[in-house]
């Protein structure tokens, strides 16, 4: 029964090492898409507008400049990107 368990232990760690050995997709070119730490583009897949949270190290001063930069992208693209402007999701964290 022992022997039972570390076979099957073994099996699970061997399983997992080869997934985490396993080949890494192939760098993609970025197409003005952000793009990860393996250069694969990220997209937010329609799930918009994104919540951006500000972090509290962010000088007060800069909060004003970046809703600024917000409502002109808002304004570009004809709809809102960045945040839900009516609640307001820009805050210090």
């Amino acid at each position: 029964m022992k022997w039972r368990f570390v076979a099957i232990g073994v099996l699970i760690a061997f399983i997992l090492f080869i997934q985490a050995c396993g080949q890494r997709p192939p760098p993609q070119d970025s197409c003005n898409f952000v793009q990860n730490s393996e250069a694969q583009r990220v997209s937010w897949k329609g799930r918009v507008p994104v919540k951006l949270h500000l972090h509290s190290s962010v000088p007060p001063q800069s909060v004003l400049p970046i809703e600024a930069a917000i409502d002109e992208w808002t304004r570009r693209l004809g709809h809102p990107f960045l945040t839900d402007r009516a609640d307001r999701r820009i805050r210090a964290c």
